[in-house]
């Protein structure tokens, strides 16, 4: 029986993305104890986090290290982050088991840009893990402040975890991402192989996404119609299948190539 091999690599091009820091509180510098009270650390990417009636995940975790935050009237999460934000993102839960209202507020440089959704309103605990994300794009030194809403004294216990952000660039960067690992292929003649895939996704771009697979492949995003090239839309976010044709005998291998 005779079978084909080949050796694939995933290329793309105009491709360059902003730095990103992920604060996960993860470390010996995390000094957020299981009491309520205000403090300060510093953080990845050299930010000075100062946190008031704040306290740790306990019990209530999103991803190891967190902070709790206990009421809109006194507690809070902030930092200066310095050369400024592009996007901004964090995860946050409930925590406890009290039913008063949830909902957090994003201040930067003062003023109020993101409100969430009221969550955990209701008596018992929730493990529903929400993540947020906005574009911020302020240049400079940006503080960033995260609270509950209001001024309420009463506990509205809130974890918040895994703050990124990217750095500010001026404009939106385009971008095309490709992720992912594709191992060797083998079929017999006449057989197409086995799909494998990737992640692809577009950013900030404005022409569609031209995807071309090399000599003795082809390509879906369905995993059912291939070809040998796709046009995806600009904002494309989704899987995209690789499988060797098995049409004629021989070795193969190239580059799957990306561009806008």
């Amino acid at each position: 029986m005779k079978k084909l091999f080949f050796i694939l690599l995933i290329a793309m091009m105009a491709s360059l993305v902003w730095a990103q820091v992920t604060e996960d509180f993860e470390g010996d510098y995390f000094n957020v104890t299981s009491d309520f009270t205000d403090g300060s650390f510093i953080g990845k990417g050299g930010a000075t986090w100062s946190y008031y009636q704040s306290r740790d995940q306990g019990s209530y975790p999103i991803n190891g290290n967190g902070i709790i935050l206990r009421r809109p009237s006194d507690a809070y999460l902030e930092a200066t982050i310095s050369g400024g934000i592009g996007n901004f993102s964090f995860q946050y839960r409930k925590a406890e088991t009290g039913g008063n209202p949830r909902q957090l507020e994003l201040y930067v440089n003062g003023d109020v840009v993101w409100t969430s959704s009221v969550f955990g309103n209701f008596s018992g605990a929730d493990a529903t893990i929400y993540t947020m994300t906005e574009d911020v794009d302020v240049a400079g030194d940006v503080t960033i402040k995260i609270k509950n809403v209001g001024t309420y004294s009463t506990n509205r216990h809130s974890t918040i975890d895994n703050i990124s952000w990217t750095g500010y660039d001026g404009a939106a960067i385009p971008t095309i991402a490709a992720s992912g690992t594709l191992s060797a292929f083998n079929t017999s003649v006449g057989t197409p192989s086995a799909a494998q895939s990737y992640t692809l996704q577009g950013l900030n771009l404005t022409q569609n996404i031209s995807v071309n697979a090399p000599a003795g492949f082809e390509i879906s995003t369905d995993n059912e119609t291939f070809t040998s090239s796709l046009s995806l839309a600009p904002a494309f976010s989704g899987s995209v299948y690789v499988r060797l044709t098995g049409a004629t005998l021989g070795e193969f291998s190239g580059d799957i190539t990306h561009t806008s």
